[in-house]
């Protein structure tokens, strides 16, 4: 997994290298500059002979541009400074990088060169991580309209200028990049949406910073990669009691599906043991969709009631887990039904689809369950659940899905784009896998189905692995099939070569 830091931790980070370990601010830039432009050199190959202009703001942002051009020019460079602002503005280890240039003979100037070759390469080093809030000065607006319109390779030093480094939101207008040069640690911002998306390729950049400073900031935001899918082996005396016994509380009429992909979701992660209960004049319907897995017909027609909550407790009592939810429908007696369900189960809860619109009628049953919950909303739902616009959610996703999970004590998983994993101690994970083409109804049924068998298996951090899975799987359906035509049956399909 990769770690990410805020703006605010970066500084401090900053702040300790030169407290701790005597290194200074100045050797700290000069380190940046020369691992962006190895970056770079990965990124385009041969930077002797190309155009470089380098777009400065006024901070430390700007002295490691200053510093890269430097190194860029003795790579054999041609390189061009355009500075949107005046000399005496500067912090001191930045002024030194500006004198040095100017020493070199490096072109600074505050315009923007009329022509640029086709193989030219804009560095933008205008804000860097600590820009919050809209951009309204004119000079720094055009400056970044001029960058995006340049049709020119676009590197942004530490983060595309315009991103906000903790929120990935768009501050008014944002630079669109090819390659950004992050340094020490990913930011959030380059790691959710729309900042990823402004990224392009990210590149991080070691700075040295001692990993005994490093440790002195809390580490609690992290970027998910394959190596959380070390799955524990299966025992060589494993039976399908001990893969993990799941209990799928689903299903209404004309909704039976959603229950199916979830159990058959379940059974291609590894669980051992499936009962789908659902109301009974479904069951008939059931038996011929599932095969690898038993049915419950539940004592109610149609969908799940009041009556139907003996039976319920009774799988609860044979099961490791319960998922409660997908396709369940929204009467009234169902949503009560669902809310007793969540008060009194004592085995871990999977809380998808309808089961957390039922929830959002009384978000403070959370705060009375009797075992860990994981809740899977996608922004819709999770808007139901806080009485926030969905406009806003989609701004601030990852600290408001990190606020909800430390307050109702749930483990949340904020689904989208990158989806954000939230654990009640305040961790929380961006998931980098899965694609448009699983925007489709179904993929939520599968992850759901997908989490519930992970936890029955006692996996460590099973919504976090089981998202990664999931999107993994889906990548592998894009690839055979294409974004545009593939299902959530394709993305079952491919989840066994993901393990």
């Amino acid at each position: 997994m990769k770690r990410l830091i805020t703006a605010k931790q970066m500084k401090h980070l900053d702040a300790l290298c030169t407290s701790e370990a005597g290194i200074s601010g100045l050797l700290l830039m000069e380190n940046a500059a020369l691992e962006a432009v190895h970056a770079m050199e990965q990124q385009f190959g041969r930077l002797g002979g190309r155009q470089f202009i380098i777009v400065c703001g006024k901070g430390n942002n700007a002295g490691d541009g200053f510093a890269m051009a430097r190194h860029l020019q003795n790579r054999g460079g041609r390189v061009e400074i355009v500075f949107l602002n005046d000399g005496e503005e500067l912090p001191p280890d930045a002024r030194t990088n500006y004198d040095i240039a100017q020493n070199m003979g490096i072109i600074v100037s505050g315009e923007f060169p009329a022509e640029l070759e086709t193989d030219a390469v804009i560095v933008d080093a205008i804000f860097g991580i600590g820009v919050h809030g809209e951009i309204t000065d004119r000079t720094y607006r055009s400056a970044i309209e001029w960058i995006n319109q340049s049709g020119a390779a676009v590197v942004a030093v530490d983060i595309p200028s315009g991103i906000d480094a903790d929120r990935g939101s768009v501050c008014g207008c944002a630079v669109k990049a090819d390659l950004t040069c992050t340094f020490a640690f990913c930011k959030p911002g380059l790691a959710v949406l729309p900042g990823a998306a402004y990224a392009g390729k990210v590149a991080v950049c070691h700075i040295s910073t001692p990993d005994y400073v490093a440790n002195m900031e809390p580490a609690d935001t992290f970027l998910l990669e394959e190596d959380c899918l070390q799955l524990p082996p299966v025992a060589p005396d494993a039976n399908k009691g001990s893969m993990g016994r799941v209990c799928i509380v689903a299903g209404s009429t004309g909704m039976t599906g959603a229950a199916c992909l979830a159990a058959e979701a379940a059974l291609r992660t590894g669980a051992g043991l499936i009962r789908v209960a659902a109301p009974r004049n479904l069951n008939a319907v059931l038996e011929v969709k599932l095969t690898e897995q038993m049915t419950v017909p539940l004592p109610a027609d149609h969908q799940l009631d009041e009556s139907c909550l003996d039976m319920v407790r009774r799988q609860c009592r044979q099961s490791d887990v319960l998922l409660l939810g997908p396709g369940l429908g929204r009467a009234p007696e169902t949503e009560r039904a669902v809310q007793q369900v969540v008060r009194e189960t004592e085995i871990p809860i999977i809380l998808d689809a309808d089961g957390i619109n039922a929830v959002s009628r009384n978000i403070n049953i959370l705060q009375e369950k009797q075992a860990p919950v994981i809740v899977t909303p996608h922004p819709g739902e999770f808007a139901r659940l806080t009485g926030l616009p969905v406009a806003e959610i989609q701004q601030d996703r990852l600290r408001l899905a990190r606020t909800f999970a430390v307050q109702y004590d749930v483990v949340l998983v904020l689904k989208g784009a990158k989806t954000i994993i939230a654990y009640p101690d305040g961790t929380v994970y961006v998931n980098p896998t899965g694609n448009p083409g699983m925007a489709t109804g179904g993929s939520g049924d599968v992850l759901a189905g997908i989490i519930a068998a992970l936890e029955a298996r006692g996996v460590p951090n099973s919504a976090a692995v089981g998202t990664f899975l999931h999107g993994m799987a889906g990548d592998r359906a894009a690839v055979e099939l294409g974004m545009a035509y593939m299902a959530p049956t394709d993305i079952i399909r491919h989840l066994s070569g993901c393990l």
